[in-house]
């Protein structure tokens, strides 16, 4: 019997990665035994996923799991509101370690935000998992003009569909 494979994808630039995700989650359920949660870690992002009758679609068809955390900051409000917003904020941060234990790999877009990601490469580096980062939206432009390059190749594979990214990818290392 074949081992399920437990995906972990953060939306961590734009709602819009799932346009990239959703294809590669419909091609994996065809060639494997796969499980796929979606960790929308935003309201913003929340709000445009559930506005979304295509999003809507596509998470009953392929029976993907859609988690919606909010880890953004507070900076405003009485004390009362920022304390709420703290505890929710402590809480949010709890369930993404459970789910980052409970999943064999992990994928985000290679925009790579740091406050969103740093949990993501940490937990992958204790816990032995792979990270697959997409390319999404501005960043696969051929001729970027600023590329450095990536230093966490020991957990960091890119996915790469089209010949149109390769360029900025080589750059990257």
């Amino acid at each position: 019997m074949k081992k399920v494979i437990k995906i972990l994808c953060v939306v961590t630039n734009s709602i819009g990665e799932l346009d990239v995700l959703f294809p590669i989650f419909a091609k994996l359920s065809k060639i494997s035994k796969a499980k796929f949660t979606v960790v929308l870690p935003s309201p913003a992002f929340s709000k445009k996923y559930f506005e979304s009758n295509f999003y809507k679609y596509c998470e009953d068809s392929l029976t993907v799991n859609v988690i919606t955390l909010d880890m953004s900051s507070k900076k405003k409000g009485d004390f009362a509101v920022l304390m709420a917003h703290k505890f929710h904020y402590i809480f949010s941060g709890v369930r993404l370690l459970l789910l980052l234990f409970s999943h064999n790999i992990y994928i985000h877009d290679f925009t790579n935000i740091l406050s969103k990601t740093k949990a993501l490469q940490l937990a992958a580096k204790i816990l032995k998992r792979k990270i697959f980062a997409i390319p999404h939206g501005l960043f696969i432009q051929i001729n970027c003009g600023h590329c450095e390059k990536y230093n966490n190749s020991d957990i960091l594979q890119m996915l790469i569909f089209d010949s149109d990214t390769k360029n900025t990818h080589y750059k990257m290392g």
